[in-house]
């Protein structure tokens, strides 16, 4: 990226939609469904991942706040999310007990994640670095 330099770093911050009752997009989504008007888009199976506006200020502090990232896409979603996004991890997930942050063991012993196998399993490694580099650098996530 052109603005980063030796004094400047640049970081890009993909998220979800930012949601959150009284801000964010929702308020100005509603006001179709209240008329009438509202509706799937297209087929309406479609993934919106999303976030909520207090996750949204707190991973632009992280990045803000974190050394070493430097011109970074960093997609961040809630942690279910980021798994839904696959349809064999999300079928799988459904038998997560409940508060499962997909991490694995020790941290979720009983994550349904783990018996998956090939390309899947491959999927939710890299699912777990990222959630681990959040958790293991202060992040949370507060709108589960």
């Amino acid at each position: 990226m052109r603005a980063a330099s030796g004094r400047t770093r640049v970081a890009c911050v993909r998220t979800g939609i930012v949601l959150e009752k009284d801000g964010g997009a929702l308020p100005e989504m509603l006001p179709p469904f209240r008329f009438g008007a509202g509706g799937p888009v297209g087929s309406g199976r479609q993934y919106w991942p999303w976030i909520h506006r207090h996750d949204w200020v707190a991973l632009v502090r992280w990045v803000i706040d974190t050394p070493g990232i430097r011109s970074f896409g960093l997609a961040h979603i809630e942690p279910d999310d980021v798994l839904l996004a696959f349809s064999d991890l999300a079928d799988a997930i459904k038998n997560c007990p409940r508060g499962c942050g997909h991490l694995g063991p020790p941290a979720d012993p009983e994550c349904a994640l783990d018996s998956l196998q090939g390309p899947a399993a491959q999927r939710v490694a890299a699912a777990r670095r990222l959630l681990a580099l959040l958790t293991e650098t202060g992040h949370s996530f507060t709108a589960n």
